[in-house]
């Protein structure tokens, strides 16, 4: 089986829609159990969502989405705490704060009051919210950065971290020291590792086929794995945006059966 979480790269123009749309019939017409989870609007190029895309690959029946639900049924079952948690979700999060220009204090003090009061109202419903690192958040300030205010400022009790490896490289910052430094805020991680060669910045974003099979990137994975393991990290995901994540996978696969730390 496969999760598919759709990225804002994957509905950025004609070319990303149609590869993501080859590759989801590709991996159902191989026999994979498929789940896609679209928490974006729909845009000019999927006016309907894109799941209506991939169900016309797949003959005449026609796709319709529930009443007033105009994504996916999973992100609103994220957005109704009590529904969620009777679905068995544990953690409800965020990867992306809106923010125009470089990310600042003033939209950094925002995130950390909303997510506070989010992650709070979400623990009386045995759920745990987190924040999904995605790179801007490492703009420089006072002795650190932007993502160490964020951290610091965030309520241990209701707000957890998930650590996307890639988002941590690209900015110049060293994953490993960033979960030895944090310890137990990082409850999730996503494994991706970052073309050697690529120059990073704090826009947070990149191309997706800069993502290549772990272990042949930038990324000194048994220190990651040494740290996170100390840090009490629980929850490990793969996660390839490229065009060649299915022929990457099964490579990233055999890495993590091998690699020692």
């Amino acid at each position: 089986a496969v999760i598919e979480i759709v990225s804002p790269g994957n509905k950025s123009g004609s070319a990303p829609m149609r590869t993501f749309t080859e590759k989801a019939v590709e991996l159902v017409m191989a026999g994979v159990n498929l789940f896609i989870a679209d928490l974006f609007p729909p845009t000019a190029r999927d006016p309907e969502g894109i799941h209506p895309l991939i169900w016309d690959q797949f003959g005449p029946c026609e796709f319709t989405l529930p009443p007033g639900r105009d994504r996916t049924l999973v992100s609103y079952l994220a957005g109704d705490a009590k529904e969620a948690a009777a679905m068995g979700l544990k953690y409800a999060g965020c990867a992306w704060i809106p923010h125009k220009g470089d990310f600042d204090e003033p939209q950094c003090k925002h995130a950390i009051e909303v997510f506070n009061k989010a992650g709070e109202v979400l623990a009386k419903h045995g759920l745990k919210f987190y924040y999904h690192t995605h790179g801007y958040e490492f703009q420089p300030h006072g002795d650190g950065t932007l993502f160490d205010m964020l951290v610091t400022g965030t309520d241990p009790k209701f707000v957890s971290f998930q650590m996307d490896v890639t988002w941590v490289v690209f900015p110049g910052q060293d994953p490993a020291k960033l979960l030895e430094k944090y310890g137990s805020r990082f409850e999730l991680m996503h494994m991706k590792d970052l073309k050697k060669g690529v120059k990073g910045n704090l826009s947070g974003g990149t191309d997706p086929n800069n993502d290549v099979v772990l272990g042949t990137g930038q990324t000194d994975w048994p220190a990651v794995f040494k740290a996170a393991q100390a840090a009490g990290v629980k929850w490990y995901f793969i996660e390839d945006e490229s065009s060649r994540s299915v022929e990457q996978i099964p490579e990233s696969l055999k890495y993590l059966e091998q690699v020692s730390f």
